[in-house]
């Protein structure tokens, strides 16, 4: 048998306002303004229960009991965190809905918190507001209303401070999580100018007028009487700022989250601890100790959400990583983890062919700039390259492969690099690394009518112009050689579907990995119809090939991705920080040891000093972590990223750079150095 859907107020209070100090104590018309606020809200209809939640400090003590004096039910905690104190409140006092207000509203009226509850179960939404998406209704009358579920989630997954200390912010600035409600006032006027909330003392002497009696009234009755006295009401209050509480917690968020006491005990400890039974105590290169100035800089990380990421230790950081690109939309994506959690509980590892791998290949292969291609599933974007040169081979009949850019671990690859061992000679004889836009060694290459295919990054250190990319398909095709778009890193980033329809061009083969699912593992090989068939031949074949984890996460981000695409928010804020970083270059007079090549959405700050670059690489390294910033030397942009973060990362590049130019040699750094000394994954010859 169901239980009866209960509903609680829970009224938040604080003795300690900054421009108005106790002012929930003062006397509005012989009676406080919480005797106000209890008497009008225990008179609604819709609320079950009160409950007030105050701050645990002595100085609320007298609030407490002035409270109790009222016969309020209390519950008291954090000053600074109102978030987990509203969960303190909800876990004394458990209940369908709750109905959020505050105790600087002493006139709300209680037919506006009945309609904003009915409201909200009529559209079966998880929170609605007389504030959200506008507020059409006088300013003091705010009523916000929300689910036990929906305020467990928010206080699971908000971790800015001003996230914490306002108490929906992190649902209304999610829609994408929560299913928001929009509030329609019973009266069609906007009344959003009309100002009956206290703030400062000049409100309290306002509202002297403005108020009849503590028990009820209409949203109606108060606005006429407002309106018959306005210029008596406006002559005495000034116009504070509203919300200025959100506005200056907004502007030290970045500060208090990224304030980190930069001890990193637990990093170090577990770096010994992986040494004993991870060979090279890490499982991706680029992810390792060896990378980042080990024992002053964070090793492992436990938490991540949006583009932050938490240490072992305890410490907050801007992530500029991102799991080295996966992560296009931000870590743990609510839209995305959500719809993949959906999956997990219908289908995860299928017995036979599923039809989700039908469904998620037909919608890339619409997607795509290709006439009509098709799609195999992978795990990593080294399966899907590697799976790209072995159906060249056998489509050409040819063994030999030029390579320009990175394209993962297997044998045909890595044998190219100083990471060769182990790798046979006679396969690495089969591959040559070349900048694929030296035409005239290229040319030469493809001369001999041998190569299979040239495999490259089209976008990387530098941007090819329209021109130099067809001069390339001219080329290779000239010779009988396939095309490869190596797109793991630009796939979704640079265009709607990559460097592909960025060009407007159709590579024979394309390889598609990192941010296609925001993290999950999955990768795609995409191409023309008459070489992918031959995969019914070419053996192509693993256990996790067609998962439904990946599957799901890939269909998700195209959800997201449909509503808005990522690459023009990328490429804004990766041209702001590019832009600001040679500005900055050029301010400190460091431009002969410093500049920024790559492309927006991907900007690398590039050490030109190739004999000290790893001491600078460090110093740098150590420096951002101080700061709050996780940095791998290069800035993989996330559509997480907001222009805050990005003026923040540049108040930090500021300082780096005034260091830098006030040392007398880069050798200079070595006495600011505590960790130990970055080096490369591939060693310089």
């Amino acid at each position: 048998m169901d239980h009866p859907m209960t509903t609680t107020a829970i009224i938040q209070a604080r003795v300690g306002s900054t421009r108005f100090p106790a002012k929930v104590l003062k006397s509005l018309r012989g009676q406080s303004l919480i005797g106000w606020v209890s008497a009008r809200v225990g008179s609604v209809k819709a609320i079950d229960q009160v409950v007030w939640v105050i701050p645990t400090g002595i100085a609320d003590d007298e609030l407490e009991r002035e409270l109790k004096k009222l016969g309020q039910i209390v519950v008291r905690g954090s000053e600074e965190d109102v978030l987990s104190r509203y969960l303190l409140a909800a876990t004394e006092y458990p209940s369908d809905t709750y109905v959020r207000l505050t105790a600087d509203n002493p006139l709300i009226p209680g037919d506006v918190i009945d309609d904003a509850v009915t409201q909200f179960h009529a559209a079966g939404v998880d929170y609605l507001a007389t504030t959200y998406p506008i507020s059409r209704i006088p300013d003091g009358f705010d009523v916000e209303v929300f689910s036990r579920d929906a305020l467990l989630r928010a206080n699971q997954r908000a971790y800015l401070p001003s996230d914490r200390e306002h108490v929906t912010k992190h649902i209304w600035s999610n829609p994408q999580a929560f299913r928001l409600g929009s509030f329609q006032s019973s009266c069609p006027d906007d009344l959003s100018t009309l100002r009956f909330a206290v703030d400062t003392p000049e409100d309290l002497e306002a509202t002297e007028l403005l108020a009849a009696e503590p028990t009820p009234e209409t949203m109606k009755s108060a606005v006429e009487r407002y309106q018959s006295i306005e210029p008596d009401v406006e002559a005495i209050r000034g116009r504070a700022e509203i919300n200025a509480g959100l506005a200056t917690s907004k502007q030290t968020d970045l500060e208090k989250l990224l304030k980190n006491p930069g001890d990193y005990t637990i990093s170090d400890q577990l770096l010994q601890r992986s040494k004993n039974v991870i060979p090279g105590a890490t499982q991706t290169f680029s992810k390792g100790y060896t990378q980042f100035a080990a024992g002053a800089t964070p090793l492992f990380i436990n938490r991540a959400k949006d583009c932050f990421v938490w240490d072992v230790d305890g410490n907050a950081f801007v992530d500029y990583i991102m799991g080295i690109g996966p992560v296009l939309l931000g870590h743990s994506y609510d839209v995305v983890d959500q719809k993949v959690q959906s999956q997990i509980e219908r289908l995860l590892c299928p017995s036979i062919s599923s039809e989700l791998e039908v469904e998620v290949a037909e919608r890339l292969a619409s997607l795509s700039p290709w006439d009509a291609p098709m799609v195999r599933f992978a795990k990593n974007g080294s399966d899907a390259t590697t799976g790209a040169i072995r159906v060249a081979r056998a489509f050409t009949n040819r063994e030999r492969v030029i390579c320009g850019g990175y394209h993962g671990w297997h044998d045909w690859y890595i044998g190219s690099t100083s990471r060769s061992r182990g790798v046979p000679q006679s396969t690495i004889d089969l591959t040559t690394a070349l900048n694929v836009f030296d035409f005239d060694q290229l040319e030469a290459e493809l001369a001999s009518d041998d190569v299979a295919a040239v495999i490259f990054e089209p976008m990387s250190s530098m941007v090819p112009s329209q021109e130099q990319i067809d001069r390339l398909f001219e080329l290779c095709h000239k010779h009988g050689t396939l095309v490869i778009f190596d797109e793991c890193w630009t796939g979704f980033r640079v265009h709607d579907f990559g460097a592909c329809s960025f060009y407007n061009v159709q590579p024979d083969l394309a390889c598609f990995g990192k941010g296609c699912a925001n993290g999950y593992p999955i990768s795609f090989l995409i191409g023309k119809p008459e070489i992918m068939e031959m995969f019914a031949e070419v053996f192509f074949s693993f256990t996790f090939a067609g998962d439904a984890l990946g599957l799901s996460a890939i269909n998700a981000v195209l959800d997201v991705l449909q509503e808005c695409p990522a690459h023009p928010i990328l490429e804004k804020r990766g041209q702001k920080l590019w832009n600001g970083i040679e500005s900055l270059v050029q301010k400190h007079s460091v431009s002969e040891s410093f500049g920024v090549i790559g492309y927006a959405q991907k900007p690398l700050l590039q050490v030109k000093t190739n004999e000290t670059r790893n001491l600078i690489r460090t110093f740098f390294n150590e420096h951002f972590a101080s700061n709050g910033i996780l940095f791998g030397g290069y800035h993989v942009l996330s559509t997480s990223h907001t222009e805050a973060v990005i003026d923040y990362t540049l108040a930090v590049y500021d300082s780096f750079f005034e260091i830098v130019a006030n040392c007398d040699s880069p050798e200079a750094l070595h006495g600011k150095i505590r960790g130990r000394v970055v080096e490369d994954v591939f060693r310089q010859h």
